[in-house]
């Protein structure tokens, strides 16, 4: 909070896992397995976080400090 006087907004984003080239490695049975316990029978996408992203950019500074959890509600 005392970097709001600057105009300074700190926020974090949080994802589960997500499909990406960085877990290609990830034996496949794990993914498949994550899928089918995930609420929406999927992975999260990159594009999913990046508008997630995209929000915390354009919000008002009023919005800061906060760590958005992108895990369909599983916390």
């Amino acid at each position: 909070t005392e970097n709001i006087q600057f105009n300074i907004q700190s926020n974090a984003v949080s994802p589960e896992f997500m499909d990406t080239t960085l877990n290609d490695d990830v034996d496949f049975r794990i993914k498949e397995a994550l899928i089918k316990g995930h609420p929406l029978k999927r992975l999260l996408n990159t594009e999913e976080v990046a508008q997630t992203v995209k929000f915390l950019v354009e919000a008002p500074a009023h919005f800061t400090g906060q760590n958005i959890f992108i895990n369909s509600g599983r916390s």
